[in-house]
């Protein structure tokens, strides 16, 4: 990890922090103005605005330098104390604050529409994912996603369909082994899940959620704290294994932990029984590393270097190196600390 990844961290933590500490922003602003307080470095501006491109943050690094003392799009001539940032910089945080808001209304709106035509409905459903996590963020705007996901009893699927097929106008499109494609009038991508993971390993876990859901009102439920917890370690752990999973990953579980109340010991219980417990353990040491300021582990390290060496959903490199047939060196060591095998759990527990 290089200073420019560490900086970019640090970045991010500011500007999902609740409360910054004086020291924090000190230490950021040392390594962006390293030798004249009005000029920053423009060599790790730059790196800072790739890292945040691959993993599609550049939004939330953009209220980190404004927090900061930086201007990042040249808006701010009236105030005293902003450091100007390069044309080529403005520009690029410009548009991805533009596209970023862009795609937060457009999400938004979609899902509003999509949730009033449910609830006319007697369907049940779940928003899962992004417009859960949204919430929890100091801004919602922080976390815009792709795509729209719901859950649905698997029962309710050909009537879900039928439904936005029929009433609302809804392209379907391909069926995949948990969830179905739909597509709304306006192009946005609704992913209509009828089970929560492909993963044989996990399915017992997984089906518990509609158990101790939460009524939303009408038709709409909510998964309980413990589930929400337990469905984002499976979700990162299946894009870890797979060839990496993004920085935001990390983001959304630090945004649950921090804002959910749950009960740690069932949550720690039902992930032991699924063999995901020691990953448990270390993805969420290593959030509290970046997000919290806690020291590194040796493990942490490496997890730290295979996070940020790959995009939001991992790279291809990694994919490979991953499923390749040698799985040699670090990537294959570092899985096997996280993922051990079942002979070596039963020494554990």
């Amino acid at each position: 990890m290089n200073k420019n990844d560490l900086l970019f961290i640090k970045l991010l933590r500011i500007a999902i922090s609740d409360n910054i500490s004086d020291e924090l922003i000190a230490s950021a602003k040392a390594e962006l103005f390293p030798e004249d307080s009005d000029k920053i470095d423009e060599v790790a501006l730059k790196s800072l605005m790739t890292l945040a491109k691959r993993h599609d943050l550049a939004f939330i690094l953009s209220v980190g330098l404004e927090r900061c003392g930086v201007d990042t799009k040249n808006k701010r001539q009236d105030k005293e104390g902003y450091i100007k940032v390069s044309d080529v910089a403005a520009d690029f945080f410009s548009k991805q604050e533009n596209i970023q808001i862009y795609r937060y209304m457009q999400l938004t709106r979609e899902y509003r529409s999509l949730c009033a035509a449910l609830d006319e409905t007697d369907i049940e459903y779940m928003p899962i994912k992004g417009p859960v996590i949204r919430a929890l963020y100091p801004h919602p705007e922080m976390r815009v996603s792709s795509d729209i996901d719901i859950l649905v009893h698997e029962a309710d699927l050909d009537r879900i369909l039928t439904f936005l097929e029929s009433e609302q106008e809804y392209e379907i499109g391909i069926k995949n082994l948990y969830d179905v494609s739909t597509y709304s009038p306006a192009g946005v991508h609704i992913e209509v899940h009828f089970a929560l993971t492909e993963e044989k390993r996990y399915e017992a876990m997984l089906n518990e959620v509609w158990t101790g859901a939460k009524n939303d009102g009408k038709n709409r439920y909510i998964m309980s704290p413990e589930m929400q917890i337990i469905y984002a370690i499976e979700h990162t752990a299946k894009h870890f294994h797979n060839g990496g999973c993004g920085i935001r990953f990390l983001i959304d579980l630090f945004m649950l932990q921090g804002k959910l109340k749950y009960d740690e010991a069932y949550v720690f219980d039902v992930l032991n029984k699924c063999s995901l417990a020691k990953f448990y353990e270390e993805i969420t040491r290593l959030s509290r590393v970046w997000f919290c300021g806690e020291d590194h582990s040796a493990l942490t390290h490496e997890m730290e270097n295979y996070i940020l060496g790959s995009g939001i959903y991992g790279s291809t490199e990694n994919k490979v190196a991953v499923f390749s047939t040698e799985k040699g060196g670090k990537i294959k060591y570092t899985l096997l600390r996280i993922f051990p095998p079942r002979s070596t759990l039963a020494l554990y527990y």
